[in-house]
């Protein structure tokens, strides 16, 4: 159950930054700042949904979070699309919603 719910939640962080990398603007954020951006958010909303998530789980899903990311092609054009100041906001944010909200 608990491995589901993880993995649904991992189809919907990458939806979620498909519409968040559309939506950016500004100085551009390099290829490895935006997988970090990936993971700070991914580990944000998994830690969100149970914080009892075993540390290997969350690792195990963040990895698969970027290579689904990778193969739509989303975090090719997350440096074009996030500006700087949005991802400086996004990476000090300490709850999913906080990242959310830098990123609108």
């Amino acid at each position: 159950m608990f491995l589901l719910r993880l993995l649904s939640r991992t189809r919907f962080v990458l939806g979620v930054f498909s519409l968040f990398f559309a939506a950016g603007c500004g100085r551009r954020v390099s290829d490895d700042e935006c997988r970090e951006l990936l993971d700070h958010y991914t580990v944000r909303l998994l830690k969100a949904l149970d914080p009892r998530a075993p540390g290997a789980e969350i690792d195990r899903l963040r990895l698969e979070a970027q290579i689904r990311l990778a193969m739509r092609s989303g975090l090719a054009s997350c440096g074009d699309r996030v500006s700087r100041r949005a991802f400086d906001c996004a990476m000090r944010a300490g709850t999913p919603d906080e990242i959310e909200r830098c990123l609108l």
